[in-house]
């Protein structure tokens, strides 16, 4: 009954290596962004485009760890995403079915009524 909360810490410290390898951002891919229908941004003087949600745009030829990183761009929601945010979705998921699957017993009426 663990595996959905396994998940999300598996997802949670796929995402920290991925921040921690990147100088403390969550690399986005470009391509990525522009494959999920996002805005392209400016790049400042400094070359660090930042997303806004914690994450910088740089290419995957300067990421470490780049597939660790945002790279999985999903057009119909203009989202990109990275394999811990995968992992992270489906430990939800799967808590969320194990706990309504554990609390239908005590949902369910003890006597029907026939009509």
């Amino acid at each position: 009954h663990l595996w959905g909360v396994r998940s999300v810490a598996l997802g949670s410290f796929l995402n920290f290596v991925a921040i921690l390898v990147n100088q403390g951002f969550m690399p986005v891919s470009p391509e990525a962004r522009y494959l999920a229908g996002k805005t392209l941004l400016e790049t400042p003087s400094n070359g660090l485009a930042f997303t806004g949600s914690g994450g910088v745009v740089l290419p995957i030829e300067q990421t470490n760890l780049w597939f660790l990183t945002d790279f999985i761009p999903v057009h119909s929601i203009h989202a990109v995403f990275s394999i811990g945010d995968i992992i992270i979705g489906f430990g939800m998921l799967v808590t969320f079915a194990s706990l309504v699957i554990s609390i239908l017993p005590v949902i369910q009426p003890k006597h029907r009524i026939w009509l």
